[in-house]
């Protein structure tokens, strides 16, 4: 399982922000919210990361 976070629009994360504030934990839990999760189907040719959607799961018991 590989974990990845994002949003669109103007709330997004800043990257940097997130992995400085990820970073600044060692050895201590960190709770991520998340409101759904995604199945894709992942291809890397050393040059860009691509992704085909699979599946799309709202956590709550209810597919979107």
């Amino acid at each position: 399982m590989t974990g990845a976070y994002g949003i669109a629009g103007p709330q997004r994360a800043d990257r940097r922000d997130m992995k400085v504030w990820l970073s600044d934990h060692p050895g201590q839990p960190v709770t991520l919210r998340a409101e759904r999760l995604h199945l894709v189907a992942q291809q890397h040719d050393r040059l860009h990361i691509t992704w085909e959607p699979i599946a799309e799961v709202a956590l709550g018991g209810m597919a979107a």
